[in-house]
């Protein structure tokens, strides 16, 4: 005859109860009066994050507001002094090694690698304020009629690999509207991905950026692109394979710059902060020259290391 099973009742006394509430009332006045004297910059952040979960808190955990809360304390994130620049990355567009084609979408921009028939750089930028609504997902992804050789949809059907989004249509949509998101389907904004890739770690990068990063902070910049392995890979439609994918996210927090850089292999899951790398590091790997309007002295700053943690 099967066992029954015993009902186990945590019960917890009047002085346990009691304790709690002294180390929760303690931990209250050690906040409170931590917070009160913070400077109004390091007080709206708190306060931001505080909202920005309380109002989304289907798509941000109390772990991650605590985490940022938590981080908004750190003093390790590289910092500099820099004043943005309106339509243009934090710092400026990246500079290339080699000719790239520059395509300005309004909401997003492309540096284009006419030879490689891919994007090398794609740069972006997404607030807080009145989202709108996403859009329905069109049913294609359109040839960009700007280029001499475009690609087409065709040249990734059969390939194994999805039309992966560099500038995000769910982040654009929110940000700029649907007119906005239609760009995003274009095919000068998309590399090859692997789908468990484009619909894992990736998605919840572009999640994190729009839901945690521009909520808290109150905008963000954004640059992403691929990295090409000494022997590139193709398709049987000849497109380059990324070997990894690079991601830089920078913000303002009190006039001063902080930047994230992400580098992700295509087999890459888990959690995002084992993907930090350096700006220097993505730099060497692809040819580019990020945040080029800083002084040298700013760039060795802000790019030498990577960070110890995502935000």
């Amino acid at each position: 005859m099967a066992r029954r099973r015993k009902n186990i009742k945590i019960r917890f006394s009047a002085k346990h109860l009691k304790v709690f509430a002294i180390f929760i009332g303690i931990a209250l006045l050690v906040f409170g009066g931590t917070y009160i004297f913070q400077p109004p910059v390091t007080r709206g952040e708190i306060k931001r994050a505080i909202c920005a979960w309380a109002t989304h808190s289907s798509d941000i955990s109390l772990g991650e507001c605590i985490q940022d809360v938590v981080s908004v304390w750190d003093s390790s994130a590289p910092k500099v002094d820099y004043v943005p620049v309106e339509n243009e990355a934090l710092g400026g567009f990246p500079v290339a090694d080699r000719k790239l084609q520059y395509l300005d979408n309004g909401c997003f921009f492309i540096g284009y690698d006419e030879e490689l028939r891919l994007p090398a750089w794609v740069a972006y930028r997404l607030f807080d304020g009145k989202w709108h609504d996403a859009g329905k997902r069109p049913e294609a992804f359109l040839p960009d009629s700007r280029l001499s050789s475009p690609v087409k949809s065709e040249d990734y059907t059969g390939s194994g690999y999805d039309r992966g989004h560099l500038a995000p249509n769910s982040a654009i949509a929110h940000c700029y509207g649907t007119d906005a998101q239609l760009k995003t389907f274009v095919l000068s904004n998309v590399v090859p991905q692997k789908h468990g890739f484009n619909a894992g770690i990736w998605k919840q990068l572009e999640r994190r950026e729009l839901r945690n990063y521009a909520l808290r902070y109150g905008e963000v910049w954004i640059v992403a692109g691929p990295v090409f392995g000494k022997k590139i890979r193709r398709t049987s439609s000849g497109l380059p394979i990324p070997e990894k994918l690079f991601k830089i996210i920078a913000c303002i927090r009190g006039g001063k710059v902080y930047a994230l850089a992400f580098l992700m292999d295509q087999k890459a899951d888990g959690r995002i902060s084992h993907y930090l790398s350096s700006i220097d590091e993505i730099e060497a790997l692809t040819g580019l020259d990020f945040m080029p309007k800083l002084t040298p002295e700013q760039q060795k700053v802000i790019e030498a290391n990577a960070a110890r943690k995502a935000w």
